[in-house]
């Protein structure tokens, strides 16, 4: 539903308990790469939308060349979508 270079929003089935770390990989049909990204979910909230039980929203961890952070390079191109 929503991505910016610090985060995202999705729609699902699933509520994830905020606070649990998850590993995303995302993939768009303007790029062949993939992004894999490590983020902490902040939020799971009901909706009533039909077909999804779940908004849930999801921090992504620090952008840094260490372990246990998410690649600068991804960022690099998180902000080239955020800026369309």
């Amino acid at each position: 539903m929503d991505l910016s270079s610090a985060g995202l929003a999705f729609l699902g089935d699933v509520a994830l308990m905020p606070g649990k770390q998850v590993s995303l990989l995302l993939q768009f049909q303007e790029k062949e790469e993939e992004l894999r990204l490590l983020g902490k979910v902040v939020y799971a909230v009901a909706t009533g939308i039909a077909g999804y039980s779940w908004r849930i929203g999801i921090q992504f961890l620090q952008f840094a060349e260490r372990r246990g952070c998410n690649s600068p390079k991804v960022l690099e191109t998180l902000v080239q979508f955020d800026s369309k």
